[in-house]
């Protein structure tokens, strides 16, 4: 294939492949016999190496940002890793409402099982469902309430998550709260569907705050913003709040 010169051998090559092909490999330097043998590499890195993250940028195009600081914000959230993830999934709008199976194929009724409403999107679970409202009627204090039920769903997430003033007499940060409370009601939606018993709007209440309290604490806050969890077990009232959480 490569001439004693070292250049590219285009009489072999032209009683095998056709003339647009040869153009192509003469676009192409030659292997060099001391450098190390040819190998097959990942373009979209420095180092050649097929990355999970470059993969993604590829697919997601214009649209990702490794460093957009809304992502950032989502896991610095105090409280479970789960409620994190799932605070990140409901940003990406990857929870499974009856609005997404339908897309994905997975069912044909849009409408919501619960109350009738003729589409379950996110927002309906988490947010404006009637129960939901009942439950952020509870806890929504002050200028909050202003905007609480008209923003769209990134929006929406983006200024709770963000906001960590400490909520009057709950031991907690607003974010805290907000994310414990959008867990529950998710959880209590599949309670209601899987099993047909729902707590009530008092209970999910009582329930998100007991949680973020356990999470909030001025000692478990590290210097970098992150926060401690030690294995903790507090009786609250008849609950037992058991953190395992890494």
């Amino acid at each position: 294939m490569v001439k004693e010169d070292g250049s590219w051998n285009l009489d072999l090559f032209r009683i095998w492949l056709l003339e647009e092909v040869i153009e192509v490999i003469m676009g192409i330097p030659p292997p060099i016999p001391s450098e190390e043998p040819d190998r097959i590499i990942w373009c979209h890195t420095s180092s050649g190496d097929f990355s999970i993250k470059s993969a993604y940028k590829i697919c997601k195009g214009d649209e990702w940002n490794a460093k957009d600081d809304k992502w950032k914000c989502v896991w610095k959230t105090l409280g479970p890793q789960r409620v994190r993830f799932f605070i990140w999934l409901v940003l990406k709008q990857r929870i499974l409402s009856n609005v997404e199976r339908v897309k994905r194929g997975l069912a044909v009724d849009p409408s919501c099982f619960v109350c009738g409403s003729p589409i379950e999107d996110i927002l309906h679970i988490l947010r404006n469902f009637n129960i939901a409202k009942d439950v952020w009627s509870q806890v929504i204090t002050g200028n909050r309430l202003t905007t609480f039920f008209s923003l769209n769903l990134q929006y929406w997430i983006l200024l709770n998550v963000q906001d960590t003033s400490v909520i009057p007499d709950g031991g907690s940060t607003w974010a805290g709260l907000f994310g414990m409370v959008k867990w529950r009601l998710w959880k209590n939606r599949n309670l209601f569907i899987f099993q047909g018993q729902p707590w009530s709007s008092r209970e999910i209440v009582n329930n998100a705050l007991c949680w973020a309290t356990q999470w909030y604490s001025p000692s478990r806050v590290t210097p970098s913003g992150g926060v401690g969890s030690p294995l903790e077990e507090q009786a609250f009232e008849s609950m037992i709040v058991f953190n395992t959480e890494e």
